[in-house]
């Protein structure tokens, strides 16, 4: 079994938000504001964690003060972080039961 790398997972995750709000010199890994990033990591996979901060990023797209809370401060404290992967996980199942009821009441269009 091969050990992860956290920092460089967090680097990757870093970047992605980096690139999120179009930062060139933005979030920096292995600062102490990192730490929380980390334990996520730890957690979590890279694909999972990845995938929730975009899907964060996209749900406050609305909102004016995205930027001052989208930091990995906000993002990966414990407390926070658990209300966003379940949102994100409550979005998705619910976008699933959408596309399906939708789907069959297509089939049952079509079928009759």
């Amino acid at each position: 079994m091969s050990q992860r790398d956290f920092k460089a997972e967090s680097e990757l995750v870093l970047k992605c938000m980096n690139e999120l709000l179009g930062l060139e010199k933005g979030f920096r890994s292995g600062t102490k504001r990192t730490k929380p990033l980390e334990a996520r990591l730890a957690e979590h996979t890279l694909e999972e964690v990845n995938e929730i901060i975009v899907w964060v990023y996209h749900k406050w797209a609305n909102w004016n003060d995205r930027n001052k809370y989208f930091n990995p401060t906000t993002l990966f404290r414990a407390s926070n972080w658990e209300r966003y992967r379940e949102d994100f996980e409550n979005d998705k199942t619910l976008k699933t039961v959408k596309t399906h009821v939708t789907e069959r009441k297509h089939d049952l269009n079509m079928n009759t």
